[in-house]
């Protein structure tokens, strides 16, 4: 840095170095991430820092500030930092690269705005391929014409801040279409709704001459929000029971430049009631309410000494279903909601207990990652929703594999799966890996838009070590993402073996066994 400090980043978080000793800072110190990998000092000495699938830290006078994609980051990928001369930063993710403004990211450190904006750039702007490189440095670089060259899987992005327009009109903003009980109906006159109908859909949409697939929306429905309710890109608004009543629905929409259009556009909407929903038979009800309460008061002292011998009864069944809920709430939060297995954070307390009983009990300790190949094509093809099915089938087929109380398979982040295999040697793994791969193959998902087969397949890291004092967790993690990027670098659908960590060599001497 500037003061000829020393900085590093990896999976353990961020390391300083000064006068001969370290400081370490991770998530518990404010860091959003312990997976860093990018660090930038800008012109006013601080210090930015991103992470793999985390977010961005900012880190001033010894307070960190974390930005997330809730907080308007186009993605939590930061894998490589580069500044413009207009005050820009461009960040490369593996779903492409965006650009922020710096005194955005200040502002809303210094709670001076809310969220930031962020405008976002993958193949419809001309990239070959939206996932970038990084976790190597350099992972970005800024030539002399200002110009900055991203790495990406397909080729390198080359970005010219002095071509980017700004755009500077706000989008025009359209009702479009609504429908009651999914019935269109008319909205030129505003919306008048039925007693009984409920279900109220409206569509809208914003019109921008740039990146009208970027254009973001805020809504909000007078007399029931209370507030601006942000839709992101998404263009509809639902609601449902709503009371009798007069409401105005408002929509407003910005640009990817951030620019709101205020104005916005307006629909009337009354909710007609039923009768029993007028004020004269509310106030009939409300006196006949009176004499019931009164009736149930008098039978209530009746029941009130039974209730009394059941109440010990009650509360024990209580306590005991208490106990239950707290177990099932324990269950949730180590598993992954989607997958159903494990969890990141499961992951990684599994692993920590393996790593000592392996230690203690001076066995071998094996990890495999697994990489689905080529998912985000895959998600472009069939959408969204295939995507989420085909990672479940791929969850439970890993699942499927692994036998013993030592092996645990967990969702390490996006199409990455892991498995921990205590007690078990390279050979071992290397059969369970095998096995691994056979059973997604015998899934025979069709993947039309493979660059490798014409169905899923996917790519495995396999790293196995006897645990050293020295060692830590993060040596083997490592060791396996370093093999499973050597499969994916070597054409995928395989399995990579590294053994550096049972040979006791450095990164440099490293040897791969790699396996179709």
């Amino acid at each position: 840095d500037k003061a000829r400090n020393l900085w590093f980043g990896g999976f353990g978080g961020l390391s300083q170095f000064n006068d001969g000793s370290f400081v370490n800072y991770g998530k518990k110190d404010g860091l959003v991430g312990n997976y860093v990998r990018s660090i930038y000092q800008d012109s006013d000495g601080v210090f930015w820092i991103g992470t793999y699938d985390e977010g961005l830290s900012r880190f001033k006078n010894g307070v960190f500030t974390s930005y997330k994609a809730e907080d308007g980051l186009s993605n939590n990928g930061v894998f490589a930092i580069e500044e413009d001369r207009y005050g820009n930063f461009w960040i490369s993710s593996n779903r492409g690269i965006y650009r922020v403004k710096r005194k955005e990211l200040n502002d809303f450190a210094e709670k001076k705005i809310d969220k930031i904006n962020s405008v976002s750039y993958g193949r419809e702007d001309g990239m070959l391929s939206n996932e970038c490189n990084g976790g190597r440095q350099p992972a970005s670089i800024q030539d002399k014409d200002g110009k900055i060259w991203f790495p990406t899987q397909d080729g390198v992005a080359i970005i010219d801040p002095e071509n980017e327009n700004y755009n500077s009109l706000p989008p025009s903003v359209v009702i479009e279409s609504a429908t009651v009980e999914r019935e269109s109906v008319e909205t030129r006159s505003g919306l008048q709704i039925e007693p009984g109908q409920r279900n109220i859909e409206i569509n809208f949409t914003g019109i921008s001459l740039m990146k009208t697939q970027h254009v973001k929306f805020q809504y909000k429905l007078e007399g029931h929000d209370l507030d601006w309710i942000e839709s992101g890109t998404r263009r509809t608004a639902y609601y449902s029971y709503l009371p009798p009543g007069s409401y105005r629905f408002l929509v407003k929409a910005a640009n990817s430049d951030g620019v709101w259009n205020q104005n916005g556009a307006v629909l009337e909407i009354r909710m007609k009631p039923f009768f029993y929903q007028t004020v004269w038979f509310k106030l009939i009800g409300g006196i006949a309410s009176v004499f019931v309460l009164f009736a149930v008061w008098k039978l209530s002292i009746l029941q009130l000494k039974r209730r009394e011998r059941k109440l010990t009864g009650i509360v024990a069944r209580r306590t005991e279903e208490l106990n239950k809920v707290n177990e099932e709430l324990q269950a949730l939060a180590n598993s992954d909601g989607l997958t159903k297995i494990g969890n990141r954070r499961r992951f990684e307390e599994f692993l920590t207990n393996e790593w000592h009983r392996a230690s203690r009990s001076r066995t071998e300790i094996s990890l495999i990652l697994v990489d689905i190949d080529h998912f985000k094509l895959f998600n472009d093809t069939y959408g969204h929703l295939e995507g989420d099915k085909c990672l479940q089938k791929v969850a439970k087929s890993l699942a499927d594999t692994i036998k013993r109380p030592t092996d645990f398979v967990a969702r390490f982040g996006g199409e990455e799966f892991a498995i921990i295999l205590g007690g078990t040697d390279s050979d071992g793994a290397m059969a369970i890996a095998g096995q691994v791969l056979e059973n997604v193959q015998n899934l025979e998902i069709i993947h039309s838009s493979s660059e490798t087969t014409g169905r899923i397949t996917i790519s495995i890291g396999v790293a196995t070590t006897f645990i050293r004092t020295e060692m830590s967790e993060a040596d083997l993690i490592k060791a396996a993402d370093t093999a499973l990027y050597k499969a994916k670098e070597n054409g995928r659908n395989q399995i990579v073996s590294f053994d550096s960590l049972t040979q006791q060599r450095s990164v440099l001497d490293e040897e791969f066994i790699s396996v179709d």
